[in-house]
């Protein structure tokens, strides 16, 4: 009998505590994924009922899987990933908007962004785990910085604004973190960012 704990064992453990993944399989790592990283934007959103967003979240979902495929299965430029990455941004906040009442509260670029980029940042940490998920990386260095509190004071920002910023500044944020660490992949700075960032300071 060992006298030690595998670290694989350990590492498996605390992957299945925060992704509340309930299968290890290559299906139930990327809903854990998409399902954690609505999570970090859905507080954002006020006046909505589980069950009246259930089926709604559902298509959302099934959406930005077909944008996962795509950036599994082929290597894209920056120009190119960009556009992709716009299209399926634009397509969510569109099915959200249409499909709720006008009174509602709809979804902005800035949470929108947050989904999708939280969700890429997810997948790179589970292929940790899942050697099923290391194609993910093919297009790791477009991938980009999800756009939140740590990084807006990161830039010198009002960091409780993310949530509700349009396209342009979205944009215009990405760029003034690629100029501000120009040598560097975005998403591997960003990593190091949230991972330094002093916890005491409530952020």
């Amino acid at each position: 009998m060992s006298s030690s704990i595998n670290q694989n064992l350990k590492l498996e453990f605390l992957i299945k505590l925060v992704f509340n993944n309930k299968q290890d399989n290559e299906d139930s790592y990327i809903d854990s994924a998409i399902d954690l990283a609505y999570l970090d934007f859905s507080r954002t959103m006020h006046g909505y009922s589980k069950a009246s967003m259930s089926e709604l979240h559902l298509e959302l979902r099934n959406r930005l899987k077909i944008f996962i495929k795509d950036i599994r299965t082929a290597t894209y430029t920056k120009m190119e990933f960009d556009l992709l990455h716009e299209q399926v941004c634009e397509a969510m906040i569109n099915k959200f908007n249409n499909s709720i009442s006008a009174e509602k509260p709809h979804l902005h670029y800035g949470q929108a962004q947050k989904w999708i980029n939280m969700t890429l940042k997810y997948l790179i940490t589970l292929s940790v785990i899942s050697s099923a998920l290391s194609d993910f990386e093919r297009n790791f260095e477009h991938f980009h910085v999800p756009i939140d509190k740590y990084i807006l004071i990161d830039l010198g920002l009002n960091p409780y604004s993310w949530s509700r910023i349009d396209k342009e500044q979205y944009l215009l944020y990405q760029a003034r973190f690629k100029e501000r660490y120009p040598n560097v992949v975005p998403i591997v700075k960003e990593f190091s960012i949230w991972n330094e960032r002093d916890i005491t300071s409530g952020l």
